[in-house]
């Protein structure tokens, strides 16, 4: 994998900071699919604004730390961990003012220029429990 499909993977993660942080049109393609299982599957850079929209209304200063990037041919693994504050809905739960701590790995394909699209996986149930929400058992 190129340094420049590298780029645009940091570009990416970049994104879920802010929903004006990077142009999805320019990273994305048309039919780009987010494939995460606490979701149905997400596609089109329009689809992935408003995932942000939203995460950025329930953790308005939501950040994420990149720790690890290995890349093979078209395809990276990212692993990363994401902190905020819990100021809007996130998952049903009401505001909570917790702080959160989100780990995460993700595995984006990309062709070209553009990322094709992106498995992920994250703690939701890790981060429920931060929240208060559920059983810490």
């Amino acid at each position: 994998m190129s340094e420049q499909a590298l780029s645009l993977i940091h570009r990416f993660m970049d994104a879920f900071e802010g929903p004006n942080s990077a142009p999805l049109d320019e990273l994305l393609t048309a039919d780009f699919a987010l494939h995460d299982p606490e979701a149905p599957i997400l596609r089109g850079p329009r689809q992935v604004r408003e995932l942000i929209i939203g995460l950025r209304k329930a953790f308005p200063d939501l950040k994420f730390e990149v720790h690890d990037i290995f890349a093979r041919e078209d395809r990276a693994a990212v692993r990363w961990t994401a902190r905020g504050t819990h100021r809007g809905e996130f998952m049903g739960a009401r505001a909570t003012d917790r702080a959160v701590e989100i780990e995460g790995t993700e595995i984006p394909r990309v062709e070209g220029e553009k990322i094709v699209e992106d498995w992920v996986i994250w703690d939701a149930l890790g981060v429920l429990r931060q929240l208060g929400v559920t059983c810490s058992t």
